[in-house]
C-alpha cells in the first residue's frame, strides 16, 4: 500500500550533500521549540505548573503526565514525517523523509525511524551526529534501520 500526498505529485529528487546534515541540525532545534511550547501547553492544561509556598511556579511532573509528553513527542515526529513527509523544522529547512527508493516515508518507516532516535540520542546526540557525517547517504542509526533518507525538496 503505497501513500501518496496531495502535494507530492513525484518523488523527490534524491540530492545528499552536507550541507543536508547541517539543515537537519536547524530542523531539530526548530523541533525542539516547537515541542518544548507543546509541553508548556501540556503542563499548563495539566496543572503541571504548581506554586511553591515561596509563591514560585514549579514544574510538577506525574507518571501520567511524563507519558503524555512521551507520546505527543513521538506522536509528533511519526505523524508529521510518516503523513506529511516531514516536521515542522525540516519543512522550514527544504527538507523531507523518503524511503531509501525516493518514495514517501510512511507511517511504519517513521515509527522505526523514531523509535530509534533514543539510541541516536546517547551522549547528546553524538552517535546520530557522527552517523550522518560518516555514512554515504548521511543517515542517522533510525534512518538506516528503517530504510529512509532526509533529502532536499
Amino acid at each position: 500500500m503505497s501513500t501518496e500526498y496531495a502535494w507530492q505529485e513525484q518523488p523527490p529528487k534524491v540530492r545528499l550533500d552536507h550541507d543536508v546534515v547541517k539543515s537537519r541540525i536547524v530542523a531539530a532545534i526548530i523541533d525542539f521549540v516547537v515541542l518544548v511550547i507543546i509541553a508548556g501547553v501540556v503542563l499548563a492544561l495539566t496543572d503541571g505548573f504548581q506554586k511553591n509556598t515561596d509563591g514560585m511556579y514549579e514544574v510538577q511532573y506525574s507518571a501520567g503526565t511524563i507519558g503524555l509528553l512521551f507520546l505527543i513527542t513521538y506522536g509528533y515526529y511519526i505523524a508529521f514525517e510518516g503523513l506529511v513527509g516531514a516536521t515542522f523544522g525540516k519543512m522550514f529547512m527544504g527538507l523531507q523523509v523518503v524511503g531509501d527508493d525516493g518514495q514517501p516515508c510512511g507511517l511504519g518507516k517513521a515509527a522505526v525511524r523514531n523509535v530509534l532516535r533514543i539510541v541516536d540520542g546517547f551522549f547528546f546526540w553524538i552517535p546520530g551526529l557522527v552517523c550522518m557525517l560518516v555514512t554515504p547517504k548521511h543517515q542517522r542509526i533510525g534512518d538506516m534501520a528503517a530504510g529512509t533518507l532526509v533529502v532536499r525538496t
